[in-house]
């Protein structure tokens, strides 16, 4: 009995899962460049719509951890976090007379 042919596909098949390439969390995760398309539009919605957004996208990276490697993840949070912090103020010009402020 010889064991070269049982070598050979033994050394073959090591050979063949040795170069199986690892998937990329981008290959991996598509999803976050959805999530990403829709962030950068977070500007224009209400306050309550960047709230719900960031839990979808927490919600998701809760399930899948491994999401957070992708390329996108901080441009995602950046777009987030600039959504978020709004300043709103209103000047009134119409004033009602004038008002003095004394010592």
């Amino acid at each position: 009995m010889t064991y070269k042919p049982l070598i050979f596909v033994t050394a073959v098949l090591m050979t063949m899962t040795a170069c199986e390439k690892t998937p990329s969390a981008e290959e991996l995760y598509p999803q976050m460049e959805d999530f990403y398309t829709e962030s950068c539009g977070l500007s224009s919605v209400p306050a309550d719509s960047v709230r719900m957004f960031a839990g979808k996208v927490d919600g998701y990276t809760v399930r899948y951890p491994e999401a957070k490697q992708h390329t996108r993840y901080p441009q995602i949070r950046e777009n987030i976090r600039a959504a978020s912090l709004r300043l709103s103020i209103t000047i009134n010009t119409e004033w009602d007379g004038e008002i003095h402020i004394g010592y």
